[in-house]
């Protein structure tokens, strides 16, 4: 899934109406797509993996399990697949008035990587909701997404891990310290790996 990036921008609105002064980044590896037209369609991310595809009205997707057919023009699609001219058709996945918001350069769109470490200690907070999620990632793979967001807050920094279930968040406020993350505060029922968050490092 990819983030609509609305509940950020609306956050960057709450910061802008109580005159808090901030630089507000965001982020989603997968926010743009590249979409080759044609008899038979291909739409890739930025790493150029075959995302899904069409060929003429007929969908091409390996998750969906319910019409056997779309799997296999979709594995079909990704054999035949070849190197693709980028972009061919570019597309941002954010909502237009995030789009507009980095445009006019109130939001700065950056191109981060949970599971790389890329950045060092550079933010105040880090908010990162319906990513890391122990029914999607091993145990092992939360860790090493938590070492990359240890590396990128700065000493004392907040990070705010959350999940969304059905009308509710449950989210828990971390901080850094200097071997790992202390809890500051929790929203409902916390979130789902605190445990991981609390015992890493």
């Amino acid at each position: 899934g990819v983030s609509s990036g609305v509940t950020s921008l609306e956050f960057h609105n709450f910061l802008n109406h109580k005159k808090i002064q901030h630089r507000f980044l965001i982020s989603d590896k997968f926010s743009t797509i590249y979409i080759s037209p044609g008899l038979v369609t291909r739409v890739h991310d930025r790493n150029d993996d075959l995302m899904l595809g069409y060929v003429g009205p007929f969908l091409a997707s390996d998750k969906n399990l319910f019409f056997p057919l779309s799997k296999c023009l979709f594995q079909l699609i990704k054999r035949r697949q070849i190197s693709l001219p980028r972009p061919i058709l570019r597309v941002k996945l954010f909502t237009p008035n995030v789009r507009e918001a980095i445009r006019k350069g109130e939001i700065t769109e950056l191109d981060y990587d949970i599971f790389q470490r890329t950045t060092s200690g550079d933010f105040s907070f880090v908010r990162c909701l319906n990513l890391l999620n122990d029914k999607h990632f091993s145990p092992i793979k939360i860790c090493q997404a938590l070492d990359s967001l240890f590396d990128s807050l700065e000493p004392n920094g907040l990070l705010l891990i959350g999940q969304t279930k059905g009308r509710k968040t449950h989210a828990s406020l971390f901080r850094k310290m200097e071997f790992g993350f202390s809890l500051v505060a929790e929203m409902n029922d916390g979130s789902p790996i605190s445990p991981l968050v609390l015992n890493y490092r």
